[in-house]
C-alpha cells in the first residue's frame, strides 16, 4: 500500500462505523462510472416476469415464517 493510501486507511479508521460504511458506499459507487442501460432492462425484465408468475400461480412461493424458520435452521446447524 503506498504511503498516501496508508494514511487515508488510518484516517477513516478513526471514523465512527456509519461513517465508515457511507464512504464504502461512495467508493463502491465510484467504480460505477455509467449505468449499463442492458443490465437495467434485464432486470426490468426479470421483475416484470416474476410478478407475472406470482399473479399467474405459477412460481412456487413460501410464507415469510417459513423463510424465518429456514434461516434459524441453517444458523442452528452451523459449527462455530
Amino acid at each position: 500500500m503506498n504511503p498516501t493510501t496508508q494514511k487515508i486507511l488510518e484516517q477513516v479508521s478513526r471514523l465512527y462505523p456509519i461513517d465508515r460504511a457511507e464512504l464504502i458506499g461512495h467508493i463502491i459507487e465510484s467504480f460505477d462510472t455509467e449505468p449499463d442501460e442492458s443490465i437495467s432492462k434485464a432486470w426490468v425484465n426479470e421483475a416484470e416476469r416474476r410478478l407475472a408468475e406470482y399473479k399467474d400461480g405459477t412460481m412456487a412461493v413460501i410464507s415469510e415464517e417459513e423463510v424465518f424458520r429456514s434461516i434459524a435452521n441453517e444458523g442452528s446447524n452451523k459449527c462455530l
